[in-house]
């Protein structure tokens, strides 16, 4: 989050992609920092993955609904 906080979202993108795959706030910031570092494709494709997760955690409900909303989806 600090890296990304100094406007290195390349820096960023590397730390995040450690995040475990149940991470769901890991990853949608990981999303983030991909589509500032310009890579839409990478961005699409991880909020794509979160929306397909089928967690049962309060923390991906969140995640699901922000992620659907930059997406333009229905987070259901």
């Amino acid at each position: 989050m600090l890296v990304l906080a100094q406007k290195d979202p390349h820096g960023a993108i590397d730390s995040f992609k450690k995040c475990s795959v149940t991470f769901d706030y890991c990853r949608m910031t990981l999303a983030d920092a991909q589509e500032q570092a310009g890579e839409t494709a990478a961005a699409a494709d991880t909020r794509t993955a979160i929306m397909k997760a089928n967690h049962r955690d309060p923390e991906y409900w969140f995640v699901r609904a922000r992620v659907a909303e930059k997406m333009k989806v229905p987070s259901m």
